[in-house]
């Protein structure tokens, strides 16, 4: 059953719990992103720094971007018996990767970053102020006087420049520059990692962006644009789900638009929404009423609606904000 109160603890104190236990397996969230897969990494090469047994378990949705970084830490297994669950970046208990088995499993460990929730795990560690999850791992990681190798700085940078946009979002602050430098003293690869993440393109996303932009849809004298994506147009571009990542940014782009909604049309009639705010922070807002959330300038839902309909009900939920 999910716990009806939880406790919430500082970085010492997720530092403490982590120096006393063992036999680590970090949770990711569904369909990871850099933040996510980088501290599940950051934070398992940590631990095993520290001569504790430590993996993460292995998130099929993973895609191509993030596979190298993660696989010399993975293992798949269904059964999670004995095991010290420890979640990083993830927003709530249903939103555990796919193969995790949510209800018959206790996490003794939450470390994340996003507003919005009271934690889930039997100790919290969640840190809002914070642009990314990759920065509170660097602070425990810190704390448990951890060495820093370049192989962590790695995963970490990769944690706190895909959270940030590499560094153009709202989000950024003076602690998040900070602690990106201190992980580039560390040995964290920025050009590259930059590179690789926010440059380089292959032809096939380059051709969904490409068809996401002709059908751009504006509202509310041009303040609010609606990205919609079919199956039928990942398949003309040939692109797969690698390709998907931080296509809601790209509503986002006109000049003039404040709020950017992209509506990418699932299986068996759910539609998965993506929201973007420019200046003022109601993302997360406009989500938690078609069930989800995030953060105040980013964040998502799952709309158990076709497409068209799911449309329908995010601009009303637009115009409420």
């Amino acid at each position: 059953m999910e716990q009806q109160t939880a406790v919430m603890i500082t970085v010492e104190d997720a530092a403490g719990f982590l120096a006393a236990h063992d036999n680590y397996l970090i949770i990711t969230h569904k369909q990871p992103d850099g933040d996510t897969l980088g501290c599940a990494a950051g934070l398992c090469a940590g631990l095993r720094g520290l001569g504790k047994q430590a993996n993460i378990l292995k998130n099929p949705q993973t895609t191509r971007s993030y596979t190298a970084l993660t696989a010399p830490y993975e293992v798949y297994t269904e059964d999670l018996r004995g095991y010290t669950l420890v979640a990083v970046d993830v927003p709530a208990k249903a939103n555990a990767q796919v193969n995790f088995p949510y209800k018959e499993n206790n996490i003794k460990l939450l470390v994340d970053h996003h507003s919005g929730h009271p934690g889930f795990a039997e100790r919290n560690l969640i840190m809002p102020h914070l642009a990314s999850c990759g920065e509170v791992v660097f602070l425990i990681l810190k704390s448990l006087n951890a060495e820093i190798t370049p192989e962590i700085a790695n995963a970490l940078y990769t944690a706190v420049s895909t959270d940030t946009g590499c560094f153009r979002y709202k989000n950024t602050t003076a602690e998040t520059l900070a602690a990106a430098a201190e992980l580039v003293a560390f040995g964290a690869e920025n050009g590259r990692i930059n590179y690789e993440l926010f440059t380089v393109k292959r032809l096939s996303r380059i051709r969904l962006e490409a068809a996401v932009i002709a059908g751009l849809e504006f509202y509310g004298g041009g303040e609010v644009a609606v990205a919609s994506i079919t199956p039928a147009m990942i398949a003309a571009a040939d692109a797969d789900e690698a390709d998907m990542e931080d296509l809601a940014n790209i509503a986002l782009m006109p000049s003039g638009v404040e709020t950017a909604v992209t509506l990418r049309e699932m299986s068996e009639g759910v539609t998965k929404l993506s929201v973007r705010t420019a200046n003022k922070p109601n993302a997360a807002d406009i989500c938690r009423q078609l069930g989800g959330g995030g953060h105040g300038m980013a964040a998502g839902a799952n709309i158990k609606a076709p497409l068209s309909e799911a449309k329908k009900m995010t601009l009303e939920a637009v115009s409420i904000n």
